[in-house]
């Protein structure tokens, strides 16, 4: 009986241990469950943070072409209209010397009309 007793003791003991490690292993189970959880949503958060980066990365490169390309619009028009002033600026200055030519052929002018007024003007009291 004594036997029994121990043997009975014996397999209380071994399935207490038993009953124990599957406690033990189902509990390291769940940790490990939550941790990769844990992980999983840290992975798709910054998934989720680095594709926002690559969009707004995205966005601000095509604005940064559009914005060339309409800077080399506005170059190429800002060109064409340095031409012109220069065109311009040079017809200008060709009118200038045109309007004091005939500045100088006015006076001229005058100066013959007066010398001839003072002619005829000698030839009626002379």
């Amino acid at each position: 009986m004594l036997v029994e007793t121990i043997n009975t003791m014996n397999t209380v003991g071994t399935q207490q241990s038993a009953a124990s490690d599957i406690a033990t292993t189902a509990t390291l189970i769940a940790v490990a469950i939550i941790a990769a959880i844990l992980l999983l949503q840290k992975v798709l958060k910054g998934f989720k943070e680095s594709a926002t980066e690559s969009s707004v990365m995205q966005t601000m490169h095509e604005e940064l072409i559009r914005l060339s390309n309409y800077n080399k619009v506005l170059s190429e028009e800002l060109s064409k209209f340095q031409s012109e002033i220069i065109d311009l600026n040079k017809q200008l200055t060709n009118l200038s010397i045109e309007n004091q030519k005939l500045h100088n052929e006015v006076s001229a002018l005058t100066k013959e009309v007066s010398r001839l007024q003072a002619l005829l003007q000698s030839k009626e009291q002379g």
